[in-house]
């Protein structure tokens, strides 16, 4: 099954944003941390109903993150011997875009 990417998004705005973080306590109990804050925060609906999409969805996303790098691979090897047409440049563009948006 292919996650809503919309719904996600849409749960996404809705929640604390900013970067999350994980930290534990002193008697090692997990808490997250939310933006500008040093102190677990109460969790919120919005925040409960993203982490269970996430977790839901993320199966499935990686699924198909590994899918489409496949295929994005295989065209990286075939374009070179490919004949140079609009689609193509344009092809060689968004590969090049998702390379560069790549992190270590």
């Amino acid at each position: 099954m292919t996650p809503d990417i919309n719904a996600l998004r849409k749960l996404l705005a809705e929640a604390t944003p900013g970067t999350w973080r994980l930290r534990h306590l002193s008697d090692g109990e997990p808490i997250v941390v939310m933006p500008d804050s040093e102190d677990s925060t109460v969790l919120t609906e919005a925040n409960a109903a993203l982490i269970v999409a996430a977790v839901n969805a993320l199966p499935a996303l990686l699924s198909r993150l590994e899918r489409l790098e496949a295929v994005a691979e295989a065209a990286r090897v075939i374009w070179p011997r490919t004949p140079t047409t609009p689609e193509v440049e344009e092809l060689c563009h968004r590969l090049a875009d998702l390379d560069a948006e790549e992190t270590p």
